[in-house]
């Protein structure tokens, strides 16, 4: 079983403004790399989402709390910092809303559904479905792609893609590749 990390180094010191994960102070421990933001008692860190995986959970993804991760203490939220800094709010309401909602009874999947619908409102809102389209066309996958990775022989073209772009208009828990 993993070890639970403390970012403040056992001093119970987790999210007074100042403590360990204040730019000012040394570093804090693994897999902390900063607080993002504090609420109340509710700290939001930035992780090493890549030591995480490897040493804590190897399902940890874009973002986790308490409630879906067991490791990660119960007044925190994890953002990977893999995950690109325009996206984080739309990761800090789902993790808020689902964490909520777990903690005052509501299976998982509940949480987890209700966290997706309020993920997708806030990414419409945020214009990116009306930048994918074309006018009123329907959005083409073309319009998800960065990067050609691979062209096989068969005919197939892998591709690396905008993964806000493919959240906003697809599936809000696209994390890491598929087909």
């Amino acid at each position: 079983m993993p070890t639970r990390v403390d970012p403040a180094g056992g001093r119970g010191d987790r999210g007074g403004r100042g403590g360990r994960g204040a730019a000012s102070g040394p570093p804090p421990p693994l897999p902390y790399l900063r607080r993002l933001e504090q609420r109340g008692r509710l700290a939001i860190w930035q992780v090493d989402g890549d030591y995480v995986r490897k040493n804590v959970n190897e399902e940890f993804s874009n973002f986790a709390h308490h409630w879906t991760i067991r490791e990660i203490p119960e007044d925190e939220i994890w953002l990977d910092q893999e995950g690109h800094p325009d996206e984080q709010r739309f990761f800090v309401r789902h993790a808020l809303v689902e964490r909520s909602l777990m903690e005052r009874g509501k299976r998982y999947e509940q949480a987890r559904v209700a966290a997706d619908t309020i993920e997708r409102e806030l990414r419409s809102r945020a214009g990116d479905l009306a930048r994918a389209r074309q006018g009123k066309e329907e959005v083409k996958p073309e319009a998800m792609h960065e990067r050609l990775w691979k062209a096989l022989p068969s005919g197939l073209h892998i591709w690396f893609v905008n993964g806000r772009l493919v959240r906003s208009v697809y599936d809000v828990e696209f994390t890491e590749g598929g087909h």
